[in-house]
């Protein structure tokens, strides 16, 4: 007559769901975080593509290209760990043609020679040094210093 009353779970069973669950969680929750880091990662390197992308249409610009102080490779070289750039076309008409070019292309915070990219990856972040973004008179861009993927 007890046993049909009795409709709880028993100590033991709880131990054994409480240690089921925690084995889970250690095996699955690296490889959630290392998902995590990957896809900010490729979000950070996708950000760093449209300055690329933005800097090879800018140097195309008659305001920019026809300029006649400007050093070429046009450059923005990328703190890594704060995500400020620093543009330089070497002319003060150029830089100006150039942040107005890449600013009405990618949307960013900053002043107008520091713009700032948002980074959300501590690999990048993490990582010392600059990454620098060139892209010389006949439109070849070159990417240096960015890490590896994690």
């Amino acid at each position: 007559m007890k046993k049909l009353n009795n409709k709880g779970f028993s100590l033991v069973e709880l131990i054994i769901v409480i240690a089921i669950m925690a084995i889970l969680i250690a095996v699955l929750a690296p490889q959630f975080l290392r998902y995590v880091e990957r896809s900010r990662y490729q979000k950070d390197v996708s950000a760093v593509g449209e300055l690329q992308n933005a800097m090879k249409v800018a140097a195309s610009d008659e305001r920019i290209a026809g300029a006649t102080g400007v050093a070429w490779p046009l450059t923005a070289t990328i703190t890594n760990a704060t995500g400020v750039y620093d543009l330089n076309a070497g002319d003060a008409t150029a830089d100006a043609a150039l942040v107005t070019e890449i600013t009405a292309t990618i949307p960013l915070a900053g002043t107008p020679l520091a713009q700032t990219l948002q980074f959300t990856s501590s690999t990048i972040t993490a990582a010392a040094g600059n990454t620098v973004i060139s892209v010389s008179q006949n439109g070849a861009v070159t990417l240096t210093g960015l890490p590896a993927a994690p």
